[in-house]
């Protein structure tokens, strides 16, 4: 599904701009666009329900609130692609520096602001790159599933450990973490009732422990064990 978030646009170029947006993406993705000009609301709507993954901002209806939600998107979710419109040529190098996609000068003309969702969908499907996502005070903020060795369950809290020796802690627990991560890919696999491990960094296994390729070692539940060996088996089976 690719999200649209629209901010300041009238109702009737509200209609336009959304009737050219779910023809482009008619035979392409499932579509859902959420229009605001109330930019706390629009705001919000991000922090409930994560990043819109192209946002288009009216400058025109409020050139503050429309540059500081740009600011705010940009800060907050990197992968969120921005579109920009206004009657002024001076607001383009305030999206430069913003980091905004596409410009367009009013009027819209149809196959600019075409050419501009294009560009923006190219780039989101370019990524190749599935993605965890999780809420922060920030905002939502999301881990290349690629980049997690394993997680650690601690109470109400998952650390997860990255590529680098990073690592990130969120609220959560295993189970939606679990589900949440197979709903994405089939390379994680539970090892023992805190621990997730990314099969891709399995280095050795020896009895009931995972030695990984980081030296890591994690636990392997008694129980667990046989379902382990299945799960990696199968993973490789199929890549």
């Amino acid at each position: 599904m690719i999200t649209v978030g629209i901010f300041g646009i009238n109702d009737d170029q509200n209609k336009i701009v959304s009737r050219m947006i779910k023809k482009y993406f008619k035979d392409k993705e499932t579509l859902k666009i959420d229009f605001s000009s109330d930019s706390n609301k629009f705001l919000d709507t991000i922090e409930k329900n994560g990043a819109f993954d192209i946002v288009v901002i009216d400058l025109d209806y409020s050139r503050i609130n429309g540059l500081n939600i740009a600011s705010e998107v940009s800060k907050r979710n990197e992968n969120s692609y921005i579109i920009l419109l206004s009657k002024s040529k001076q607001d383009a190098y305030e999206g430069i520096k913003i980091g905004v996609i596409d410009y367009i000068l009013k009027p819209i003309i149809d196959e600019e602001f075409v050419t501009s969702i294009e560009k923006a969908y190219k780039l989101i499907i370019s990524e190749n790159v599935k993605y965890l996502k999780y809420k922060t005070s920030d905002g939502y903020k999301r881990i290349n599933i690629n980049n997690i060795i394993y997680v650690e369950a601690e109470k109400h809290y998952q650390h997860i450990y990255l590529k680098n020796n990073k690592k990130v802690t969120i609220r959560s627990t295993i189970k939606k973490l679990e589900e949440e991560l197979s709903s994405l890919t089939n390379q994680f696999v539970k090892t023992h009732s805190s621990f997730l491990v990314n099969i891709d960094f399995i280095k050795e296994i020896n009895k009931y422990i995972i030695i990984l390729t980081n030296t890591n070692i994690v636990p392997i539940s008694k129980n667990l064990k046989s379902g382990v060996k299945a799960k990696i088996n199968q993973y490789y089976s199929k890549n």
